[in-house]
């Protein structure tokens, strides 16, 4: 398979928690997952959903935020992300990165 045909769906802390965004290519900014993925492929040109989880609203160690139990707020936002993120995701195997772009991009789920 080519990266091109290739959607990454991942957590993204630069991202405000119950937010998404559509992207191609582009760097691993810290991000493990991504940075094995790159070197799997041999380049960061495939496509990814990052699904924002936002930074630690207690401050503390990004570890505990990014591996740890969403409660109350964060969980509901997470729950109301999750439909889009799928439709996303269908909307990239069934029309391709333009269209999931464009959907995931001005997605703001309530």
């Amino acid at each position: 398979m080519k990266p091109a045909a290739i959607l990454v769906v991942h957590d993204e802390l630069d991202i405000p928690l119950g937010r998404m965004k559509f992207k191609t290519g582009g760097g691993n900014a810290g991000h493990n997952g991504l940075k094995s993925i790159t070197e799997l492929l041999g380049t960061p040109d495939f496509h990814r959903l990052r699904l924002g989880i936002g930074r630690s609203p207690h401050g503390g160690e990004t570890t505990n935020w990014v591996l740890g139990r969403l409660t109350g707020p964060e969980q509901d936002a997470l729950d109301k992300l999750l439909p889009a993120a799928v439709q996303a995701v269908t909307i990239f195997a069934t029309q391709g990165a333009t269209a999931a772009t464009q959907f995931a991009n001005a997605c703001k789920p309530e």
